[in-house]
This record gives structure tokens, C-alpha cells and sequence, in this order.
């Protein structure tokens, strides 16, 4: 293996002309009025072809609403989504979103909706699918549907066999098959799309959850029932053992994230540890994270939570003064900063980019952010392509997202309508 780290932290700047490629958000939504709230879906909201009721309610666009919709963000921690995801030689893998919703736990419905996100982000490599890979996330779009008083039960797609059978957005203003024409009582057998393999089906997230006014982070965790990761403790708590196909360990966590501004006077900060692969390889080690102005000057640590962070938790949202977008966000005060960290401080310009967030900086006094671990220490924070290409690292590398990294998404994100 070439040099997995680099010779110095200040080259994880390079990885800010590729994020693009990293984020969710990019292909997801754009930055843009919060119309969601009362923006109507483009198709109805049940499966005609049987099913059920998906439970979820169309807003009616001419009527204000006492509470905006949930906003949801979603990241992939995923740590191994099995050989039949695997893209290319440098080991990439991605997702897509379909669910099934409803207020019967036994009568669920999928919902006639395209599997998200279907359209590439504008500054992905040519033949990169859409879907959201190892290590990214981003906001969802609304399709103006009310799932506070719904079961959902999320499938998780694969991007890799999407695409190979042209199961992408034909950029004529339609969206391309929709969920329920792919997996649902209307599915189209001809397709062939075999459950643990193409998609996987998991544990339904209660009715409730998704409560109107408040927003929300998803975390998406876990390793494929086929999963060929050596050291399986990387997958979480009940990992599967590789030797057959199913939905294994994966899971969807979901955390309330605090919506409202801690301070019009400071920058709100909650922690969230998705790394399970962090938590399995460094045992005991504090990640206790904060800002610097300077990772090589302790002094000017200012701290992100009250105490070391537990991987999948939550911290409770805290007020920082002074934190500019020209800071780095680090695991730990004493965090090393040089050759060989497996824990290096990323410049906050990078984690916005890795986020899929453009410039100028977010990160301003009177907003309030999630700033989410993820990704495996042991992975070289840059790749190279068994099977060629270049990158961004000025030496045919390219940043590798399932190295051990963070994203930053606001916790009061700005949501757009879905549109094809």
C-alpha cells in the first residue's frame, strides 16, 4: 500500500476540489427557499397495485402549516455493503433510497416515489452512478408527504445494480421507474431484482418518529449478512459472519438533532460518533472532539461536547464563541497533527465540502450543526484505483471516503421539493 496518510495534515485541503463527488446533498437538493413545507408531491401518496396505504398525507400547497414537515438527514456509515455493491477497483460502493410507509405494520405500502438520490452529483467522475457512497450524506428533498403518523421501514438499494439495468433518471423531466415499479406490488419481474442482493428490506422505524417541527439525523449502519470485511467487530453490535446474503446488521438510526439556534451570538455544535469502525479498532481512545484555530496550538482548543463521545450518540447541543470557518475540527485536544495520525484534523473548509456543501463557509454565529464521525482509521485517507484513474491528489489519488473523516450538516437545512 502506498502512503496512507500523507506527509502532512494540511493535505486534506486537496480533497476540496473532489467533495462534490462525496455528498449526497449535491445530487440530492440545492440550496434554495424552504418551499418543502408546503409543497405538494408530484405522484400520489398510495401503491395502486396493492400494498397498502403508505400512511403519508400530501400538504395541501395552498395552506400555510402551523409546523414545517421533518427535515431528514441521512449518512451511510455502512462498513461493508457485500461483493455484489462493489464498483470499481478502489473499492467504492453507494446506496439508494426507496421505503415503505404505512399506519398497518402488517399492510405497508411502497412508496411510488424514484429511489433516491437519482441524479449524480453534476461533478462526479464520468460512469459514477447516482447513489450515496460509503462516508457521505445529505438532506433529503421533500416530496411533501407527512410521515409523523406513519410506520417506515426503509429498503436500501443497490447503486451498482441500478445502474446496470438503467434504472436511472432519463433527465426528460420524469423520474424513471419509482420504488413500487421496482420492489413493490407493481413490480416488473423482468427486471430481476433479487432481495439481498439488489436491495435489502430493514427494521421498520415506529410511527411518531418523524415529528413535524423537528429535524433529524439517519444514520445507516452496519455490514451486508455477506459482508467480506476482515475484523467483522468493524460492522457494531451483532455483526454478521460473512457467509451468507441478508440484511445482516444494517440499521437506520435516528437522532433528534436540536433545530432551534442555541445563541444568535455563537455557533451551536452537537457531536454525533457513526464510526463504528473507530470503535472497534482504537478501543479506549477519547475522541473528545473540538475546534482549532491552529492543531499544533492546544490553547486554542475550543471543545464540542462535555465529555468523550460514545460511538452512536447523540450530544447534547452546546454554544461555542469565536469559531470561524477558517478552524479545523479535530477528535481531541490532544489529537496529533502530524505523519501517521490516524485521527488528523480535517480544516473545516474540507469537512464542508466532503458534506457536499459549497463555499462560502456555513459555519456562522446563530446556526446550529451536526458534525458526524465517520468512516475506518485504517482505510488510507487517500486511494489509488486498481483500476486506474485519476484524482484529486495531484498524484493519480483520490480521497477515500471510507477513511476515517467528518461531515457537517445544519440542523435547520434548507429543503427542497423533489423534482425529476
Amino acid at each position: 500500500m502506498r502512503n496512507t496518510q500523507k506527509n502532512h495534515w494540511l493535505r486534506y485541503g486537496f480533497a476540496v476540489t473532489t467533495a462534490a463527488f462525496a455528498g449526497l446533498a449535491g445530487a440530492l437538493a440545492a440550496c434554495d427557499d424552504d418551499v418543502a413545507t408546503t409543497s405538494k408531491p408530484d405522484s400520489g401518496t398510495t401503491d395502486s397495485g396493492g400494498g397498502g396505504d403508505t400512511g403519508t398525507t400530501a400538504q395541501d400547497a395552498s395552506k400555510p402549516l402551523a409546523k414545517p414537515l421533518a427535515k431528514l438527514t441521512l449518512v451511510n456509515a455502512t462498513t461493508d455493503m457485500g461483493p455484489n455493491s462493489v464498483l470499481n477497483g478502489r473499492g467504492d460502493a453507494a446506496i439508494r433510497i426507496c421505503f415503505k410507509a404505512g399506519k398497518d405494520a402488517d399492510n405497508l405500502a411502497v412508496a411510488p416515489y424514484a429511489p433516491l438520490p437519482d441524479k449524480k452529483a453534476a461533478s462526479s467522475p464520468d460512469g459514477t452512478p447516482p447513489g450515496i457512497f460509503y462516508g457521505t450524506g445529505g438532506t433529503f428533498p421533500t416530496f411533501g408527504s407527512d410521515l409523523e403518523s406513519a410506520i417506515v421501514l426503509p429498503i436500501i438499494m443497490n447503486a451498482k445494480t441500478l445502474a446496470l439495468k438503467g434504472i436511472v433518471n432519463p433527465g426528460t423531466g420524469e423520474s424513471g421507474p419509482t420504488c413500487n415499479e421496482l420492489v413493490g406490488a407493481k413490480a416488473d419481474a423482468g427486471l430481476g431484482l433479487v432481495a439481498n442482493q439488489d436491495y435489502w428490506e430493514l427494521s421498520p422505524i415506529p410511527a411518531e418518529t418523524f415529528v413535524k417541527g423537528e429535524s433529524f439525523a439517519l444514520v445507516l449502519t452496519g455490514c451486508v449478512g455477506d459482508a467480506t470485511v476482515t475484523n467483522k467487530s468493524k460492522c457494531g453490535a451483532n455483526p454478521p459472519d460473512g457467509s451468507a446474503p441478508g440484511k445482516g446488521n444494517l440499521e437506520v438510526r435516528v437522532f433528534n438533532t436540536t433545530r432551534e439556534p442555541v445563541s444568535p451570538t455563537q455557533l451551536g455544535v452537537q457531536f454525533l460518533h457513526a464510526s463504528t469502525q473507530a470503535a472497534a479498532v482504537l478501543g479506549q481512545f477519547p475522541i473528545a472532539p473540538g475546534f482549532m484555530a491552529d492543531p499544533r496550538d492546544a490553547g486554542s482548543f475550543k471543545a464540542a461536547t462535555a465529555a468523550p463521545a460514545t460511538v452512536l450518540t447523540l450530544s447534547p447541543a452546546i454554544g461555542l464563541t469565536g469559531v470561524t470557518g477558517a478552524e479545523y475540527f479535530v477528535a481531541s485536544k490532544d489529537s496529533p497533527a502530524g505523519v501517521g495520525a490516524p485521527l488528523a484534523p480535517f480544516p473545516l473548509a474540507t469537512v464542508q465540502a466532503l458534506s457536499g456543501l459549497p463555499a462560502p463557509s456555513i459555519f456562522v454565529d446563530g446556526k446550529n450543526f451536526v458534525f458526524i464521525a465517520i468512516g475506518d482509521p485504517l482505510q488510507p485517507t487517500f486511494s489509488y484505483p486498481a483500476d486506474g484513474g485519476g484524482g484529486d491528489g495531484g498524484d493519480g489519488s483520490r480521497f477515500n471516503t471510507r477513511s476515517f473523516h467528518y461531515l457537517a450538516f445544519p440542523t435547520d437545512p434548507t429543503v427542497v421539493a423533489y423534482k425529476p
